[in-house]
């Protein structure tokens, strides 16, 4: 199993907290073993243009769904719905299992 790493790169811009990183982990680390993490130069787009060559429907479309709504919590005033990442990663969990 591959497990995830985190780089920090401290350069004097301070960010709000993420709400859903914790979701994000545990999101990263169950398709980590299927595909190699995002690499700390990588957007997430580019992540996901990885991991389409890995996963199909409807995996792919959850962890689509997953980042697209990730993306509008880190980069805008948008409000995450924590219960439909959850509701996701879980769908995922299950088809990814099979």
């Amino acid at each position: 199993m591959r497990t995830s790493h985190y780089h920090c790169t401290y350069v004097g811009i301070t960010f709000r907290e993420s709400k859903l990183f914790r979701t994000y982990r545990r999101f990263v680390d169950l398709i980590s073993r299927y595909v190699e993490p995002p690499k700390p130069s990588e957007t997430l787009c580019e992540f996901l243009v990885r991991v389409k060559n890995v996963f199909t429907n409807p995996a792919y479309e959850l962890v689509r769904t997953f980042i697209t709504n990730y993306e509008l919590e880190l980069y805008s005033r948008h409000t995450p719905n924590s219960e439909l990442m959850n509701k996701i990663l879980r769908g995922l969990r299950t088809l990814v299992k099979r």
